[in-house]
């Protein structure tokens, strides 16, 4: 994600707050509105009319669990080596990971 772009949460709140004026707007400021809310938010114009008409702002929990990316074996590894590093954060425990796996495949490779 670039630096210049909302989070969902920003975007949710940044609506919120623009959600009163629009309501009470007439049909050109809310043309006005809505370029400028496309234009901050980064969002269709099509979605930002369809949020603010119906006025809820609320975000929808996830229906579905996301599916595993890896299995628990893969799963069961990377424990033993976070607990093997003392329960790192994961901007450490990557590079952490990295290291050993590198060295693995080249020595694979030749």
């Amino acid at each position: 994600m670039a630096d210049d772009e909302m989070s969902i949460d920003e975007r949710y709140k940044y609506l919120k707050k623009i959600l009163p004026m629009y309501l009470v707007a007439d049909r050109v400021g809310r043309t006005v509105l809505l370029t400028k809310m496309e234009a901050v938010t980064g969002m269709a114009r099509k979605s930002l009319i369809r949020l603010m008409s119906s006025q809820n702002l609320k975000r929808k929990p996830r229906t579905s669990p996301r599916p595993r990316s890896y299995g628990l074996d893969v799963e069961r590894v990377v424990e033993v080596v976070w607990e093997s590093l003392d329960y790192v954060c994961v901007e450490r425990l990557k590079p952490a990971l990295r290291r050993p796996l590198q060295s693995t495949w080249s020595a694979l490779a030749n």
